[in-house]
């Protein structure tokens, strides 16, 4: 999901996301979720959902930068692949 253009939700609603993922940690179980935001209270509001998460199935981070988070998720994002890997031939 990009170009988020309005936020509701709450503290609550936070911890709740983050309840939700324990019920299903068997299907998340050591996971990566990467959230990428630019503005300033969706950076805020997932952070806290990162915090709310620390005990989780699942492994959070929250970056202001798509290649960041690329990198971090070890995916090819636009300066090339992931570190350690090849460049595709051209």
């Amino acid at each position: 999901m990009r170009a988020v253009e309005q936020l509701d939700v709450t503290i609550a609603g936070i911890a709740q996301f983050a309840e939700m993922d324990r019920a299903d940690a068997d299907r998340l179980d050591n996971h990566r979720l990467a959230i990428v935001a630019s503005e300033d209270v969706v950076y805020g509001m997932a952070r806290m959902y990162q915090s709310v998460s620390d005990d989780g199935p699942q492994n959070v981070m929250v970056f202001r930068e798509i290649a960041e988070a690329m990198e971090w998720l070890g995916m090819q994002g636009p300066t090339g692949p992931p570190p350690g890997e090849p460049s595709p031939a051209t």
